[in-house]
Parts: C-alpha cells; structure tokens; sequence
C-alpha cells in the first residue's frame, strides 16, 4: 500500500465532478466518500471497518466523460472519525458522480492498520 507518490497529485471531494486538470493527474485522492468494509463472523454478527480504497478508473467509460484523460490511480481515504459512519463497499457501491465510472471490482481494500484484504469482489 505505501508507495512514492507523484509530484502530479489531484484532490477530489466526492460530491463534485472533477475538472480536467485534475483528471489529468497521476494519482487522485479522494475523500467524503467514508469506505467501509462489513465483516461477518461465524455467528453472523457484522462488524463494519474503515478502509482505504486504490484503484483505477474504467478506461472506456472514463474517456467517455474525460476524452483527453489519462488513467491516473486513485486512492479513497476513509473517514477517520467513528461518528462519521461509512459506506459498506463490499454492499452498497459509492457514491457520486463519478461512481459509474471508478473500476470497483478490482479495486483493493485495505484497513486502517494499513492490512490488505484484497479485491472488492472477493469481499462480497
């Protein structure tokens, strides 16, 4: 999960399309989106996780929307407050304008702690 980042960093709020400049950045943070992930025990009892999300966009669909795009990284940090509450991804999928277009199936999931659970799709 830690890797250098770029000097070409573009910062998103979940709630407002980016602009092009933006997405024209090598990696993308994005925030207010507050990913969580829903662990189920043998009891069935839930339990729901912060986690951070790393993934891409689709490309076809991202050069719908953004035709002179690259295809930067992005990288969704959770909420870290516990009053905030959260999304469960491997439930619900995000939200915002651009939920259509980010690649979840393959996106990677990881805890606080900075612990990989894997790829969305296998967390379902």
């Amino acid at each position: 999960m830690y890797e250098e980042l770029s000097e070409n960093v573009g910062f998103i709020h979940r709630h407002r399309c980016p602009s092009e400049d933006i997405m024209n950045s090598d990696q993308i943070i994005m925030a207010h989106t507050h990913p969580t992930v829903m662990l189920t025990d043998r009891l069935n009892h839930r339990s729901f996780e912060p986690c951070w999300i790393k993934t891409s966009f689709i490309e076809s669909k991202l050069h719908e929307k953004y035709p002179d795009s690259f295809n930067p990284r992005i990288l969704i940090i959770p909420a870290f407050n516990p009053l905030c509450g959260g999304i469960p991804i491997n439930k619900d999928r995000l939200v915002g304008p651009l939920r259509k277009i980010i690649d979840m199936d393959n996106a990677r999931i990881y805890l606080l702690d900075g612990t990989l659970l894997g790829n969305i799709k296998n967390i379902q």
